[in-house]
């Protein structure tokens, strides 16, 4: 890699880019130096700016997340001649304010040597502590040496609110939130001169009121504390969650406590939403014309409706353009707003029309027409004022190209900037703009994000991230956007961007995101509430697999995982060091039944280094069976001796109990042709399982009843038997079924008692599902003991299974079964039973 030095400008730094023969935004070195100087775009003027931010760990550096500070004065002073900050002698070149954004940029200056000083003139920063790093200048900073049309935005300052000792800080904004979607949008403002209170359990609550851009902080001690307005919003409804529980730990700055509400009816209004390249200038959006992107606008509360920007009133809300239009024909817009007076003002932070002249006025309050800046807007509630429009048109004096415009932290990682999605633009990142080899230039990007390179000669050029400060130490480059080369998509880096003479491409966007974490909790939700509650334990050694969702239609994109894992011993979960983006969560637990059978679909957002998606829950049911067979006990010793496989149908059992939902069950079973009994669908839980003493002429041998414990680890008894005594039964010595000549034939016999008939039954399957009996009349012993039928109507090529019923008792025996017609055998000693 080559740096360039041009001829007639000196290099401050040995890895530094000396000045160019055209205006760049200049970044700053590790030592405090100028990462390059800008030289002249022709007869321009120059122009210095550009962050005053809270520092929330107070390292001097803009990290992902700290956000700017609205309103605060700062000054700018030129030299006297002997290079000391020494006003009044020092003249005060001019004054304003820093954007909703914590952006400002005093533009239109000639060569000189200047100073900049935060003034402070409204108190914003009362009680904060000044900061100095690699990006935080002292206050004044050191003085500026800007030559013709040359551009510094490197007078950065950083405060912080440092709590003492043993305490920390909450905060940080409440505000309109007009799409109810969760996310602080550029054109939402806040809700200012609000009291927010954070309430420890069993004391006082500790309360202050929100600014005009709706910022509060709170400094309390440790401890837990519910966070929330403190007085109910008449019209509004939270789109956020409120009371929010926040955990202190000392020294800690906890600047999530985020409050949305939004307009129950149509009260609050909306203001726009236009500015755009005159190319004829004649102050009217017409062909050939076009939107401008990148530059920002303000929200100014007009306090006394005079139409006027004057002193302490403030800029309550900042949004930047985009580069298509939407679907009002505008690209930008302030929605939330309620109703009252405003001015509307062309603040460009990033220095997007440096190079450009305001077009000539149109028609006062028409449509896409060109307004006087700042325009004054009276709101009347639930308005949508989408007149305030400005023009702009290149200077034509320089031929020379803007390239841009955007790095964002990706917080979706989607590879598009999505400002209702939660990205959002990251100050302090160094970018440098190269030609082959060599870099010709460095920007740093401002409040919202922005970075430009100006006067670029046309030409081929590349731009890549260097970040030499670290501020995306941790993070990573997002995928590219799904349209490459087009305004608000990630670009593949080095980016090249051709640009004609005077040309303007704003396409060399990036995104960079963290990596964060999934995880969630299998559980059992005996009552399917969803909720898992403290007598709900959670499933250990659960199988849970991570796949991509990246169409965002909550589903798996493949059958393939990109990760597994199994759950611990409280069934708690976690896929660490995941990018952000879509995902879907699926469990296979071994006899589960899952409350979500095609997964959970999870969005990971991450909105720093670390991100986070917890609840990715799953509360499922575990069902446990139980069961057993009433046999006949033909030696009455109380236990399922071999040969003893008589059974006793038409038995009625009892099932009774608590189960782990805590209700009480209570079921009537009747054993079938086997004598069997089947309870599924069971929740884990104490059961008592009852058989009567007596049932018709047959007589219990073994206990009357089984108390059983099922849990999620023995989740079925199926020895739960009952034995019976039949003193006038009549006992089946065997049961053959033969197929022989076309025929079934069915033999049996008897052992020694008493004579009996019988009839027989017949069914396609074991359980006896659809069965015929086939004898009209019982059938009686052909000999001694000894009993025949023949089954005529048995098709060829049939399975079949047989019963004997006892045409006294009904008790049967069987069932024997016939497999084939080839003339096998199946033998079955069994005994009658009831």
């Amino acid at each position: 890699m080559n740096i360039r030095v041009h001829t007639g400008f000196i290099a401050l730094l040995c890895l530094c880019v000396a000045a160019l023969p055209w205006s760049v935004h200049t970044a700053m070195g590790y030592d405090g130096e100028p990462r390059g100087q800008s030289a002249p775009r022709t007869s321009l003027a120059g122009a210095i700016g550009d962050f005053i931010w809270y520092d929330a760990n107070a390292n001097g550096v803009e990290d992902i997340g700290e956000p700017g500070i609205a309103n605060v004065t700062v000054n700018l002073y030129l030299d006297d001649g002997n290079g000391v900050f020494d006003p009044p002698a020092d003249l005060l070149a001019a004054s304003t304010v820093t954007s909703a954004n914590g952006g400002y940029l005093f533009a239109g200056l000639a060569p000189g040597v200047y100073f900049v000083a935060v003034s402070d003139l409204h108190g914003v920063l009362i009680g904060m502590q000044r900061v100095i790093g690699m990006q935080s200048q002292p206050n004044p900073a050191a003085a500026i040496y800007l030559g013709q049309g040359e551009v510094n935005k490197d007078a950065d300052f950083a405060y912080v609110l440092s709590p003492a000792a043993n305490r920390a800080v909450v905060g940080d904004v409440i505000w309109h939130d007009a799409d109810g979607d969760g996310f602080q949008q550029p054109g939402e403002p806040g809700i200012a001169d609000l009291e927010v209170c954070a309430t420890p359990a069993g004391d006082a609550a500790v309360c202050t009121v929100t600014d005009s851009v709706g910022v509060y902080r709170l400094e309390l001690a440790a401890g837990v504390y519910a966070v929330a307005a403190g007085s109910p919003l008449s019209g509004l409804v939270a789109t956020t969650a409120t009371p929010l529980t926040v955990s202190v730990t000392a020294g800690r700055q906890e600047l999530n406590a985020d409050f949305g509400y939004r307009a129950i009816t149509n009260t609050l209004g909306e203001i726009g939403n236009l500015v755009f390249l005159d190319a004829n200038q004649d102050g009217i959006f017409d062909a050939g014309d076009a939107p401008l992107p990148g530059v920002s606008v303000d929200l100014i509360h007009d306090e006394n409706s005079d139409g006027m920007w004057d002193a302490g009133e403030p800029v309550i809300a900042t949004a930047t353009t985009r580069a298509a239009l939407d679907g009002a024909g505008g690209n930008y817009r302030f929605t939330g707003v309620p109703a009252g007076a405003y001015l509307v003002h062309v603040s460009d932070l990033i220095g997007i029309l440096l190079d450009f002249h305001a077009s000539p006025l149109g028609s006062p309050g028409a449509d896409g027409h060109a307004q006087a800046d700042p325009l004054p807007v009276n709101l009347a509630g639930g308005q949508s004022y989408l007149a305030a429009d400005f023009g702009f048109y290149p200077s034509g004096s320089a031929g020379t190209s803007v390239i841009g415009d955007q790095l964002w932290i990706d917080v979706d990682g989607d590879g598009r900037f999505d400002p209702g999605a939660g990205d959002f633009g990251q100050p302090g990142v160094v970018l440098a703009l190269l030609e082959g080899e060599d870099i010709l230039a460095y920007a740093t990007t401002g409040a919202d994000g922005g970075y430009a390179f100006l006067g670029v000669p046309a030409g081929v050029y590349a731009v890549q991230v260097y970040d030499d400060f670290g501020v995306l130490t941790s993070l990573h480059s997002t995928p590219p956007g799904p349209m490459p080369g087009a305004n608000d998509n990630n670009q593949t880096q080095p980016y090249t961007v051709t640009v004609p003479a005077a040309g303007l491409d704003l396409t060399a966007d990036f995104g960079y995101a963290g990596r964060g974490a999934i995880l969630g909790t299998v559980y059992y939700d005996w009552n399917q509430d969803g909720m898992q509650q403290p007598t709900e334990a959670g499933a250990p050694g659960i199988r849970v697999d991570l796949y991509a969702d990246a169409d965002r239609d909550g589903q798996r994109d493949s059958d393939a995982s990109l990760a597994f894992t199994l759950t611990d011993s409280q069934g708690n979960y976690i896929f660490a060091d995941q990018l952000p983006g879509n995902y879907v969560v699926i469990e296979s637990g071994n006899g589960l039944v899952s409350s979500a059978p095609g997964g959970r679909p999870v969005r990971l957002i991450v909105r720093g280094a670390i991100g986070l998606s917890k609840g990715n829950d799953f509360g499922d049911l575990l069902y446990v069976r139980l069961s057993g067979r009433a046999w006949l006990d033909v030696n009455v010793n109380g236990a399922p001796d071999p040969g003893e496989i008589g059974n006793v149908s038409g038995l009625p059992i009892a099932v009774a109990g608590v189960d782990a939902a805590r209700r009480s069950i209570s079921l009537a079973l009747t054993t079938d042709h086997q004598g069997a009994f089947l309870a599924e669908d069971l929740l884990p839980g104490v059961y008592t399982v009852a058989a009567p003493r007596l049932h018709g002429s047959f007589i219990l041998t073994t206990p009357s009843s089984h108390v059983i414990t099922l849990t999620t680890t023995l989740t079925e008894n199926l020895g739960l038997n009952f034995g019976y005594q039949s003193p006038t039964g009549t006992a089946v010595q065997q049961f053959e079924v033969v197929a022989t000549d076309g025929q079934v034939v069915l033999t049996w016999a008897t052992l020694a008692g008493r004579a009996a008939s019988f009839h027989v039954w017949r069914a396609d399957n074991r359980k006896g599902i659809g069965e015929m009996r086939l004898t009209s009349q019982p059938i009686a012993e052909t000999t001694a003991g000894v009993y025949r039928f023949v089954d005529a109507t048995a098709l060829p090529g049939q399975s079949y299974w047989y019963w004997l019923a006892d045409a006294l008792t009904g008790a049967r025996c069987g069932p024997a079964e016939l497999a084939d017609r080839q003339g096998s055998k199946v033998f079955f000693p069994t005994l009658i039973n009831h």
